[in-house]
Order: structure tokens, then sequence, then C-alpha cells
């Protein structure tokens, strides 16, 4: 999936100017005098002046000052809200969520899974209408969103059964909805405390008038005046303290250091570090290039940074605090073979890396590589033919061992999911498959 960078409007709203009092003026007795087309004039001229300089001290006295910054304010989410206990799932640490789609011309019907890494067992849930679902191996709770679109999520701890759902965020005009999306299973910390969120809002359209307009087409959906307080974009939500703030320079998350209590994100040419405890950001790194991306490695003070344009092709390399490369991992040309995605090992040991390859039905391919730090050499980590697709949602089981999705695409049916669980062992390069149904319709990714 190649990334898109949300655009963010910053309107002000306009103060509203209280309307001034009528301007009386009053002139002396005098004798009567002839007034010419000249003398009327300047004394309309008059009596507007005197108008607008008593209604500018009248709203300088009484107006608010409204220049708050964005990036102070915090809107307030709701507390949770418990529905009825669930079925209570045993061992949940070791099982991944996943959903089916068990037929494509049906909206609605999708069916979420558990399967145990260990047994390749596997649970169906009683959850309906769920369009998305995420679940970090090792935790019990899992994180979905249903199709009614109401500005909320839901969690359900599999361990107790509580079912939670959290409003992320509520605007304050009773007539404006929100929608709420999760891109990755990278945009939930992996404590589950924090979450990064992207929000857009939508009212009802007016009626379209009877009058012909000549144009044909659709109508809506229709956007209300952007909001200070609640602006359209990314979020930063606080499981703990049930509070959402704006984070609308996020374009995506690099990765969460919960131990160092920062996350590192990419905006359009930088990446900074926002500190969770503090709320401060700093700037981590940038580059003048489009084609970027840079990874933090937490264990040294080492980091990896892709940078690309049309013109000299794209590289991984690393890097320190200093901005001394430190060797290339790869480098190619052009541009869009090697894609902003940067990933390691838990062990910090290997990093991996996409390219990717477009083929007769302009249908992106995905292909795994993996860098090993120690030796300094890459190899393919997945098939590099145009018959199969890798996810770049992974699942660590340990140090050498990730869990994705592949995707069979020689029949040239993009409409069916066509995908299975694959687990990939790094140091050998064995991929083994761990669903044989081929209905994985999505795994931890939007």
């Amino acid at each position: 999936m190649d990334p898109s960078i949300p655009v963010t409007p910053q309107p002000v709203t306009n103060p509203i100017i209280p309307t001034p009092p009528p301007v009386v003026v009053t002139l002396p007795p005098a004798a009567p005098i002839k007034k010419s087309p000249l003398f009327l004039f300047l004394f309309v001229i008059l009596v507007i002046t005197s108008s607008v300089v008593f209604a500018f001290i009248s709203y300088t006295k009484t107006a608010p000052n409204n220049a708050a910054s964005p990036s102070t304010s915090t809107p307030v989410a709701n507390e949770p809200v418990i529905s009825s206990p669930l079925p209570v799932i045993e061992n949940s640490e070791t099982k991944l969520a996943y959903l089916r789609d068990p037929n494509s011309e049906v909206m609605g019907d999708n069916e979420t899974y558990l399967i145990d890494v260990n047994t390749g067992a596997e649970t169906k849930l009683d959850l309906k209408n769920v369009i998305n679902v995420y679940k970090h191996l090792n935790s019990t709770k899992i994180y979905y969103f249903t199709g009614e679109n109401d500005g909320a999520i839901h969690i359900y701890d599999l361990e107790t059964g509580t079912n939670s759902t959290y409003k992320l965020l509520s605007h304050p005009q009773d007539s404006v909805k929100e929608s709420i999306s999760i891109n990755s299973i990278d945009d939930i910390s992996p404590s589950g405390n924090y979450l990064i969120f992207q929000a857009s809002f939508y009212e009802d359209c007016p009626p379209m008038s009877p009058l012909p307009s000549g144009f044909e087409g659709g109508f809506g959906p229709c956007m209300p005046d952007e909001s200070i307080e609640y602006p359209s974009g990314n979020y930063l939500f606080d499981m703990v303290a049930a509070k959402a703030r704006p984070l609308t320079e996020l374009f995506r998350v690099s990765r969460w250091d919960e131990a160092g209590h920062k996350l590192y994100y990419i905006t359009d040419n930088s990446t900074k570090a926002l500190d969770l405890t503090s709320n401060t950001i700093s700037l981590f790194d940038n580059t003048s290039l489009f084609g970027y991306f840079a990874y933090p490695l937490l264990k040294s003070d080492t980091y990896v940074k892709l940078e690309g344009s049309t013109e000299k092709g794209v590289r991984i390399f690393l890097t320190n605090a200093d901005r001394k490369e430190l060797g290339e991992i790869e480098g190619e040309t052009p541009w869009a073979i090697l894609q902003p995605f940067i990933q390691s090992s838990p062990d910090e040991k290997s990093i991996i890396y996409v390219k990717t390859e477009l083929d007769s039905q302009s249908f992106r391919h995905n292909f795994l590589y993996k860098y090993d730090l120690d030796k300094k050499t890459s190899m393919a980590l997945t098939p590099t033919d145009k018959n199969t697709n890798y996810s770049t949602a992974l699942t660590w089981l340990d140090d050498h061992t990730f869990i994705a999705t592949e995707q069979l695409v020689n029949n040239k049916d993009y409409a069916k999911p066509n995908k299975n669980l694959v687990k990939i062992d790094i140091q050998t390069g064995e991929l083994t498959t761990l669903t044989t149904h081929s209905n994985v319709y999505q795994f931890n990714i939007q």
C-alpha cells in the first residue's frame, strides 16, 4: 500500500463584532446656511467615520482572545462504556486476530478469528459488523472497529471477557459525526497504553436544489467548517487518561520507545520525537528530499534512513546522531522500487525492508528483504516473482521469526482475498504457511 499524505487545513475563526449603537451628532445652533452638495457629502463621511471608530474601541475592550495554539488544546474523550461480557478465551497471549470475508459481494459479513501461533488452532469470535481488528502478541486485548462509523473503538479483553467502547473523539457540534480509523498495528503501542488514530468529520448534506444545475453526479459527503480544537488528521490517544490530542503533522509512525517514553514519527520531511511524559516534541532527523523514512535503533546511537528523489533514486543507509554515514544497505533506481518501510528484529541485529514491482495490471507487489547488521549482507526473504505479494504488517514471534500475510495473485483475480498467514524465519529463509483456506481478508492493517 503506497502511503498518502493527509493535508489538514487550519482555518481561523472570525470574531463576531458587536453591532455599535447609533451615533448621534448634534450641531450647535448656527445661522441658516445654504447646504451645498459638498457640505452634505462631508457631513455623511463624518457620521460614518465616528461610527466605525466607536465600534472598534468597543470591540477591542470586550472581544475575547481567540489566539490559542492548536497544539495546546486537548479534546476530552468520554470514559469507556462497558457492554455485556463476552466469552473468556484461555491462553489469549499466544493468539493473533484476523478477519475473514466469506462473501466478497456481501457487505458487513466479516468474521473475526483468533489463531494460536504455537498450535495453529483457530477460534471464531462472535463479533458483528467488524471492519478492522488488531492484536499484539503477548497481549490479551483485541482492538476493533465496526461499520457504525460512530467515532468509537472497541477493546475486547479476552482474558476477562470485558468489552469496552471508547469514544475517541466527540465533536462539540451535535450535527457533526466523527469518522475514526487506525492504519495498522504499528499505530498501537506494544503496551496498549497509547494509540494513533485518524479523524475526519462530516455532517448530513442539505437537500439538493430542485432546480436544474447542469451537473449530474453524487452529492456529499458534506464537511463542517474546520475546527481549531478538533482538526481533521492524526491524534494521539492516551488510554489511561482517556484523552486525545491533535498530532496533525504526523504522517506515519516510525516506532514506539515506551521504555524511553517516546514516540518517533515521520512528517513530510523529518522525524520527530514526542515525549509521552512531558508532551514536548523535538527534531530527531530531517531531509530535503521527498522520499524519506527514518527508524532509530534503540539499543545504539545508530538509525536507518531512506532518502530518495526521481533524479538520484532511493538509498537505504545507516547513520548516527552526528549524521555520519555508517554504510549503505541498498540503493535503487527508479525511486519507486524501494518503499519507505523499515523495521528491525527485536534484538536489532536485522533490518527488514521492502522492494516493490508493478505487474501488467498495475498491481504493486511487495517483496521482503533482510539486512544483517553484523555480516553487512542482504537477502530476499520472500519470492521475488509477480505471483505473490507480502504485507508489511509484521508480528514478531522472537528475534528471528515473524508472521505476515502472503497473497497469491497468479490468477489475477484481485477481487478475492486469496491470502494466507505465513511464518518467515529470517535466519534460514524458511517460509511456513499457517492457514490453508486462503481466506485471510485483513491482518493487523487497515
